[in-house]
């Protein structure tokens, strides 16, 4: 979706891993309050400068970091999830990655 005339959140990825479940974690700002079973929209302009996409976020919001569980999408390396994954695998450091956070919302 397109998103454009809203303030976003620009954090720092600290961790990518690459086991089954692909996290994408990063450092919990003080401004950033959410609840269990939240969601937000990620932007990644390594990727796309205007896709936004949904995940839920998956840590407690007792944690000191904010985690998404992201699954490659079954479309494969064209998807959002599949540019993602091969990003993580392009040798980037997490740090160098930059996200841009929507949210939370519901």
């Amino acid at each position: 979706s397109l998103r454009s005339l809203e303030v976003f959140d620009l954090v720092g990825v600290t961790a990518l891993d690459l086991s089954p479940g692909e996290d994408l974690l990063w450092g919990k700002g003080e401004g950033f309050k959410y609840s269990s079973g939240q969601y937000l929209y990620l932007n990644v302009p390594a990727i796309s400068s205007f896709e936004w996409h949904p995940f839920t976020i998956s840590s407690a919001p007792s944690d000191g970091k904010v985690t998404c569980h992201i699954k490659m999408a079954p479309t494969g390396d064209t998807s959002f999830t599949g540019k993602l994954l091969n990003l993580a695998k392009s040798g980037l450091a997490p740090q160098a990655l930059q996200v841009n956070v929507d949210g939370p919302y519901g």
